[in-house]
């Protein structure tokens, strides 16, 4: 799912002919033909959030808001990342990571050989 963030800064003149400057910022996200399910969900989600008697729209904006103002901390953060990390990444950081406990460069064919016993 790739990201994009455009950024756009528009002068607005409301009624009382004050001059305020907002700013748009505007996601996209964009899904493989894989990740059709997680379409639905989102929508879905945002569906059931807008089953409601009163009240404005709310918006992906909104939903944004929420979750990084009640659930950003750095615990949650970490778990976001860590969920990213695909298998490749994980190996190259624990290669990383035994590199700098034994002071060498290793690579993955060190690590292989040593693993089968080959020298």
């Amino acid at each position: 799912m790739e990201q994009k963030l455009i950024n756009k800064e528009e002068i607005v003149a409301p009624k009382e002919q004050k001059r305020i400057r907002k700013r748009k910022v505007r996601f996209s996200a964009e899904f493989s033909e894989e990740e059709k399910e997680d379409i639905k969900v989102l929508n879905d989600f945002i569906n059931k959030c807008n089953k409601k008697e009163f009240g404005s729209l709310i918006s992906w904006k909104d939903i944004l808001l929420y979750f990084v103002k009640n659930h950003g901390n750095e615990k949650m953060i970490s778990s976001i990342q860590d969920h990213s990390f695909t298998k490749e990444d994980r190996v190259m950081m624990k290669i990383k990571e035994l590199s700098e406990k034994e002071g060498k460069d290793l690579s993955v064919y060190d690590i292989a050989a040593k693993a089968l016993k080959i020298h």
